[in-house]
């Protein structure tokens, strides 16, 4: 271009060239290359929209883990009641104690071993067996837990049993049943003994 001749460009075309290249640097800092990666960065670490694999050895400082599901995947309780004064009902396992396990939140499976064992004095003018069972969340062991007593003696048993619970959400029952064989028992306000014991460990 000769001094003097029009610019088709107009005379601030440099100008207009040097804020384009402004706006094209400022749209190409500000895009995420990464976005298709599900990868966000972010000031002082990068966010994960997606599936992360490590196909080698993660090695991360102690104590900087602070999600929940990772830093508690497993939390425990034990249950320690029980029940006294109670009869036996012939040939019949009548519940005699209950107890109600909440479920922490975020979890959703458990594994429960509970025992139950019973004292309770024979008020029968005949030999008679005293049973137990204990339930977890409505399920009882195959076999009940039971012993004979001559009369006006005392009967000793317990029953256990192990479960895994799966799908779990607000709260689960722990039962015991008892019962006698023969002819009912009597009950006996000071001898007539259930104690029930369990530990629950919680999983996610």
């Amino acid at each position: 271009m000769q001094p003097g001749q029009f610019n088709p460009k107009g005379e601030d075309w440099i100008a207009r060239k040097f804020a384009e290249l402004e706006k094209q640097i400022r749209e190409l800092k500000a895009a995420n290359p990464y976005a298709p990666m599900g990868m966000t960065p972010m000031e002082g670490g990068v966010s994960f929209d997606g599936n992360m694999r490590v196909a080698g050895t993660l090695d991360l400082p102690a104590g900087i883990i602070n999600n929940d599901a990772l830093a508690n995947p497993v939390t425990a309780t034990v249950v320690n009641t029980g029940v006294i004064g109670f009869g036996l009902a012939i040939n019949a396992l009548q519940q005699k104690l209950s107890t109600t396990v909440a479920v922490p939140e975020g979890f959703t499976k458990a594994l429960v071993i509970a025992y139950a064992d019973m004292t309770a004095a024979n008020s029968t003018a005949v030999d008679d067996y005293a049973f137990i069972s204990v339930k977890i969340a409505g399920v009882a062991p195959t076999y009940a837990g039971g012993t004979n007593a001559p009369p006006s003696r005392f009967a000793y048993c317990g029953s256990s049993f192990t479960r895994v619970l799966t799908g779990l959400s607000g709260s689960f029952d722990i039962t015991v049943e008892a019962g006698s064989d023969r002819a009912p028992w009597a009950a006996d306000p000071t001898d007539n003994v259930i104690n029930l014991n369990a530990m629950v460990t919680f999983l996610r």
